[in-house]
């Protein structure tokens, strides 16, 4: 972690310098597996594979060298030493010549990395759940967004990691909660169905109106539609209207 201060606490408060200094002496065919804070190396023995998952990256380090696996990397147990030669299966770590790693797919086509874990991860995963209910007019799931990201902060709260995410979650918050205070200024629901009753109202009228022989109180029914911001069509199957902007 990045805890230290001025002292470096990447080799478990040790420092690289005493680590190597104690190298020499573990068991021959001895190494180092280091695994980052808010990283996880999960181990499946039934399908023998590797695989790392969190915010940070996985070290193996033998003889004063070290590789890294990124988070999202899978790859064969048998590969899961710092002199294995890694695969190029699925998910397979691929080595760089600065002795970090890649995930790539059969194709070796290099991959995104990160497992979607953290505030900055519920974060974005709750901003498009919040865009994609106000799209569909869906005020519940909008909301249920804001109180899932007000949670995942509170469950954040005493996270160590130094990072703007918090700051980043509380900024997405505030545009959350202003842009409900604005789709509440005027109303959630879909305009058509709110006039759609009143709209057809005045058309029904309309019609008796031209059955009747009284075009001019038919024509004043359409003027008035048309000074509200309704377009009325007459089709041979009846009128169709459309709201401005439509």
């Amino acid at each position: 972690n990045a805890e230290g201060g001025h002292h470096d606490t990447r080799f478990c408060y040790l420092g690289e310098r005493r680590l190597s200094a104690i190298e020499p002496d573990l068991p021959d065919g001895a190494w180092v597996l280091g695994v980052d804070e808010h990283t996880a190396l999960v181990l499946d023995l039934d399908a023998g594979t590797a695989t790392v998952e969190g915010h940070g990256t996985v070290t193996l380090r033998a003889d004063g060298a070290s590789s890294v696996l990124e988070s999202g990397t899978t790859i064969p147990l048998a590969d899961l030493h710092p002199t294995a030669t890694p695969n190029s299966g699925s998910g397979g770590a691929i080595g760089t010549s600065d002795g970090r790693s890649r995930t790539q797919n059969d194709r070796g086509e290099e991959l995104g990395v990160g497992s979607g874990v953290g505030l900055g991860a519920d974060t974005a995963r709750l901003v498009t759940a919040f865009d994609e209910a106000l799209g569909l007019r869906d005020a519940d799931r909008a909301v249920a967004a804001v109180l899932d990201l007000e949670a995942a902060l509170v469950d954040w709260s005493a996270d160590t990691l130094q990072s703007d995410e918090r700051d980043r979650a509380r900024a997405a918050l505030r545009r959350m909660i202003v842009r409900l205070g604005e789709v509440a200024a005027v109303g959630a629901q879909d305009p058509r169905t709110v006039v759609g009753p009143y709209v057809e109202a005045v058309l029904d009228a309309r019609v008796a109106a031209r059955s009747a022989g009284q075009y001019d109180l038919a024509d004043g029914l359409r003027d008035r539609l048309t000074a509200a911001g309704i377009e009325v069509r007459d089709t041979p199957d009846g009128a169709e209207w459309l709201l401005g902007g439509d």
